[in-house]
């Protein structure tokens, strides 16, 4: 009887760390997926300052120097 509950005991132990395993696997797995979503947001946001930066200089070679000096002050 107590080589079963041995064995019992083990098992459980066994079950406990392979879930336990699982559970650090899902967790890196998250973390992998957020520094990714992270690194295309950081893309995009550069992408968007550029554009921002374009449309800028297109509105002073249009309005001149007034637009600029606004400008700066934001």
């Amino acid at each position: 009887m107590k080589k079963n509950a041995k064995a019992a005991a083990m098992n459980d132990r066994v079950h406990g760390i392979s879930r336990n395993a699982i559970a650090v696997a899902d967790l890196q797995k998250q973390l992998e997926d957020q520094k990714e979503a992270a690194r295309k947001n950081e893309e995009e946001t550069e992408k968007l300052r550029q554009q921002g930066s374009e449309i800028q200089s297109f509105l002073r070679s249009l309005f001149g120097s007034k637009f600029a000096s606004s400008d700066a002050q934001q």
